[in-house]
């Protein structure tokens, strides 16, 4: 009962909402004691100051939907203790306060710079603990929102930004020999989860994305297609999830006609170039 008053006094709260809290609370005191010891870490510490509200996330909408509360709290947990295992304290201090943590910068062209950074965006936390940032000249166009859990990498939210230029986009697809931004994206998680020694990427559909959940539920909130991305990307669907390959797909030269042969070549360059920038990025990072 000690760590729920302490986690009462950290709570960014109004007397009212922090009574409503705790009257919830007192029925999970085990999870939150041992939430609160993993969060109580020295690594982890700054995350609680950081973000005092992380307690509240098992009885709000959180990764996906039907999820029940005790699910929560091992989601958490695990994330936690993950970054606790393999990053530095300086390292879960820049990503969690936003600082300059480019996996990937690269000029594709004289007009197009491309940055790619892991942080964490207090407004997307419901559908993950990080957030893998795409910034095309320095505009935010593309996120995806994930969590640690155990060995595994969980994506439960992918946005693409309201405001971007399609037209922009389509000719930035055409600078990158064909890679769209988004494939980008999960190029880079794979190369994220082969320095951190994971074991699966899994992601949710469209149906149980967090938005769709009945607390949060809002017609025509919610219009991307999850299942269409996972799908492109070969995924294989067990039950509510999909499961995508760690391994990125390519083509044979011999399979890709004569014509094309040129821009895969040029592709495959250029993603090879990128993995060798992430992997070296992330090892300085998480070795801070």
């Amino acid at each position: 009962m000690t760590t729920l008053f302490t986690i009462l006094n950290i709570l960014k709260l109004s007397f009212f909402k922090k009574m409503k809290f705790f009257s919830r609370a007192v029925f999970f005191t085990k999870e939150f004691e041992s939430l609160f010891k993993t969060l109580n870490q020295d690594k982890l510490k700054s995350i609680i100051k950081l973000n005092p509200n992380i307690f509240l996330k098992p009885f709000r909408a959180y990764m996906f939907c039907n999820i029940k509360i005790s699910e929560k709290f091992k989601f958490l947990e695990s994330h936690y203790s993950f970054l606790n295992k393999y990053f530095s304290e300086k390292a879960i201090n820049k990503i969690y306060k936003n600082l300059n943590n480019t996996l990937l910068e690269a000029i594709i062209d004289e007009n197009y710079k491309i940055d790619v950074n892991l942080c964490y965006i207090g407004s997307l936390g419901k559908e993950g603990e990080l957030t893998l940032l795409l910034k095309l000249n320095e505009e935010e166009i593309y996120s995806i929102q994930f969590s640690f859990y155990e060995n595994s990498l969980i994506i439960c939210g992918v946005q693409g930004r309201n405001t971007t230029n399609t037209e922009e986009l389509k000719e930035l697809t055409k600078k990158m020999h064909g890679v769209r931004p988004r494939n980008l994206m999960f190029f880079i998680l794979r190369q994220i989860c082969e320095v951190l020694n994971i074991r699966n990427i899994e992601a949710i559909g469209s149906r149980n994305h967090v938005a769709n959940c009945s607390k949060v539920r809002n017609t025509n909130k919610f219009l991307a297609n999850y299942d269409e991305y996972w799908e492109e990307e070969k995924a294989n669907k067990e039950g509510d999830f999909y499961i995508l390959s760690l391994i990125e797909q390519r083509k044979n030269m011999e399979e890709i006609p004569s014509k094309k042969r040129s821009m895969y070549k040029k592709r495959f360059e250029m993603l090879d170039n990128m993995k060798k920038n992430v992997k070296k990025n992330l090892l300085n990072l998480i070795s801070l």
